[in-house]
């Protein structure tokens, strides 16, 4: 294992259209533009895997100055091009705000997430449109042999970390807490693809929460509504109600979103659910923290509610589940144009062959 090069992760964000339009002339002027800069990116040359990955850091100003060391919350799925930047944007804002302690955001961006994110599978369409699956044993030996010792001997890190990931890096969360489960602290999964294999995995999680062998461990687990039923979820809350594992501290929400649309608005409320801020009321452990009441809510700011309107179809539902963007004083912070950004980057991923409750990607 060796990282090749570093450099500084650039984000550039501009209001209105994607596209240019050339500025009015009048008297006003402006200097060239200037990069805004929220991490690092580095090349890491993978053994295991066979291949050079993309490592994308989010560094609060806190974990890089000579501060506490940070936990560290690792996301499949982490490209410029994917979810990292809306996930970035819901941890700058929410740190700024001090809703949520400092966290570092480690992304790995994908070379092929339909071999590295999901178990072999039986089902003759699923095999057709990932002819490679079975990879998410190897790729979970990267994480813990090779990225989470990288990661540690670069960042001031502490002992905690977390894993988050949705559709299919959603699965590859839930076998994760399954089959390894000390391998992260805390877990979430947004609209995992539960139906993947004939839902094999799910219907494994009561035998494996039967003999849990895990100490304390946090799960945020969300599902679309429309897609609860597909995805597994009653067969996994069946499981956790049934099994009640020791020290495994879980919330479950099934928000009126669709799968193209509720990674943004799940991620920020998970993130305020397992890395609520010290001074805030302690989460409890246990099979007591079922169930807990949602998290406080404010008015929407004007932009956030313009493009939640744009993009979802569900627009009579948007006070009620996007309402966790803000924090609990109405205000967006900083970090809410990154968080803004990945949600209509969402829209035009290639979909799986049409079914129903048919997911993308």
């Amino acid at each position: 294992m060796a990282q090749v090069g570093s450099r500084l992760l650039v984000l550039v964000f501009a209001a209105g259209c994607a596209q240019a339009t050339p500025a009015p002339a009048g008297p006003a002027s402006a200097s060239g533009g200037s990069p805004l800069t929220l991490g690092e990116t580095f090349q890491l040359e993978s053994k295991i895997l066979g291949e050079r990955r993309t490592i994308n850091v989010y560094l609060p100003p806190s974990c890089s100055h000579g501060g506490p060391a940070c936990p560290v919350l690792y996301m499949p799925d982490g490209g410029m091009d994917e979810d990292f930047p809306h996930i970035l944007g819901s941890l700058d804002v929410s740190i700024k705000n001090r809703i949520i302690r400092p966290v570092i955001l480690v992304g790995i961006a994908n070379t092929e997430r339909r071999r590295d994110l999901v178990g072999p599978t039986t089902v003759a369409a699923e095999q057709k449109a990932a002819p490679h699956a079975g990879g998410a044993p190897r790729f979970r030996r990267f994480l813990r042999e090779e990225l989470k010792p990288a990661i540690a001997a670069r960042y001031r890190v502490a002992s905690d970390s977390a894993i988050i990931g949705e559709s299919l890096a959603g699965l590859f969360v839930l076998e994760t807490l399954l089959v390894e489960p000390d391998l992260f602290d805390r877990y979430i999964a947004v609209d995992p693809s539960g139906w993947w294999n004939q839902q094999a995995l799910v219907r494994s999680a009561a035998a494996r929460f039967a003999a849990w062998p895990a100490g304390p461990r946090t799960l945020y687990l969300a599902f679309a509504e429309e897609n609860a039923t597909y995805g597994g979820a009653e067969v996994l809350l069946d499981a956790l109600r049934t099994a009640r594992p020791a020290g495994l501290t879980w919330r479950y929400q099934a928000l009126p979103e669709h799968h193209d649309t509720i990674f943004p608005v799940a991620a920020l409320q998970a993130l305020r659910t397992v890395f609520a801020y010290p001074a805030g009321q302690p989460a409890p452990t246990g099979a007591a923290a079922v169930d807990r009441p949602d998290l406080p809510s404010a008015a929407l700011p004007a932009e956030l509610e313009r493009v939640l309107r744009d993009n979802s179809p569900r627009t009579t539902h948007i006070h009620g589940t996007a309402r966790a963007w803000t924090d609990e004083k109405g205000q967006g912070g900083g970090g809410l144009a990154a968080g803004l950004a990945g949600v209509r980057a969402r829209q035009d991923r290639p979909r799986w062959p049409a079914r129903r409750n048919p997911h993308p990607r």
